[in-house]
């Protein structure tokens, strides 16, 4: 693997998608919802589609010169092609704390944006000039997944991670009244579209 999620989407469309004779349910958010942390925070808010916008804010030469914010309306396509290739990234820095507490044992530079002080150690450099941003994005995706149905809703982050995007969906669930499983008839009056591309060659989505 490469630390980025679209191994994991080229086997599956090599594989295949069987469809169910069911109808797909969603979470949708009725009202809007925000966990803050200190300086971090996130939010749900009522959108008719999936919509996500990230900031990180790293103090750092390498991250710095990207953008350190991103945002996307979601869609398979737009999953696969912007969000998906986007790696995993640390800091060279902290790998002697990460494995002297049994962490990151796995890694490596085939599978881990490597930064130092001031460069990038990977060869081939970034695949996005906001990869770390994008990956973010990537990770928020996932962890909202967690609670087994697609979201319609905006969802917002400023410096967030994984515990706080676990405790928005916590405080959320908690909530009965801010959300609500729906189905829709037909792939037509979802506001989100799951139509696969036709081409799987990952270099297709590779942009700077």
């Amino acid at each position: 693997m490469d630390g980025s999620a679209y191994c994991f989407i080229y086997l599956i469309l090599r594989v295949g998608i069987c469809e169910l004779n069911a109808y797909k349910k969603f979470f949708r958010i009725k009202k809007s919802v925000r966990v803050q942390e200190y300086d971090k925070w996130v939010e749900l808010l009522p959108f008719n589609g999936f919509k996500l916008s990230f900031f990180i804010d790293f103090n750092h030469p390498i991250i710095n010169f990207g953008k350190q914010y991103y945002n996307l309306t979601f869609s398979t396509t737009s999953f696969i092609k912007n969000i998906s290739p986007a790696r995993t990234f640390g800091f060279i820095k902290d790998i002697k704390y990460l494995h002297k507490h049994g962490l990151a044992l796995g890694g490596s530079i085939d599978c881990v944006i490597v930064i130092d002080k001031n460069k990038i150690l990977n060869k081939d450099g970034l695949r996005f000039n906001n990869e770390f941003v994008r990956h973010k994005l990537l990770d928020a995706i996932g962890d909202l997944f967690l609670y087994g149905y697609n979201i319609i809703g905006e969802f917002n982050a400023f410096k967030a991670g994984h515990a706080i995007n676990n405790k928005l969906l916590r405080t959320i669930t908690s909530n009965p009244d801010s959300w609500e499983l729906i189905t829709f008839n037909s792939d037509q009056e979802s506001p989100i579209k799951f139509n696969v591309p036709n081409t799987i060659t990952i270099s297709k989505f590779y942009s700077k």
